[in-house]
């Protein structure tokens, strides 16, 4: 009787140790997934911006070649160095709230459209 007690302990504790295994497993496999659905969606979030950034960038340009003017003329029109005003359409900086702003009030545009948000160059008063 007493070697059957033995023998289930250590069945017990094989069960233990297994079942051990099998959550880290099982942790291990989730804390995975979750990182996987992490980086995926920062990949995403991250094209996503490039993709806007380009769309802007090309669309403030477009506006500026329509309406025939040079980067030194809407440079002036901003109140900023021809130089500023390039880096700005070409991506070299990150356009400032308020230029972007000043660029759709400028071109009668939405700053929506501007962002590449819509197609709609329309603004809403």
């Amino acid at each position: 009787m007493l070697s059957n007690i033995i023998i289930d302990n250590n069945k017990l504790i094989n069960l233990v140790v297994f079942f051990i295994i099998y959550l880290h497993i099982q942790l291990y496999k989730y804390i995975i997934e979750h990182i996987v659905l992490i980086v995926n969606r920062t990949i995403r979030s991250i094209l996503l911006s490039i993709m806007v950034i380009i769309m802007k960038l090309q669309r403030i340009r477009d506006l500026r070649e329509d309406a025939d003017l040079t980067q030194t003329q809407i440079g002036n029109v901003l109140g900023l160095p021809q130089r500023t005003y390039a880096y700005y359409e070409n991506g070299g900086r990150a356009i400032p709230l308020e230029i972007l702003v000043a660029l759709a009030d400028f071109y009668n545009v939405s700053v929506d459209y501007l962002l590449g948000r819509t197609d709609n160059r329309e603004m809403n008063k």
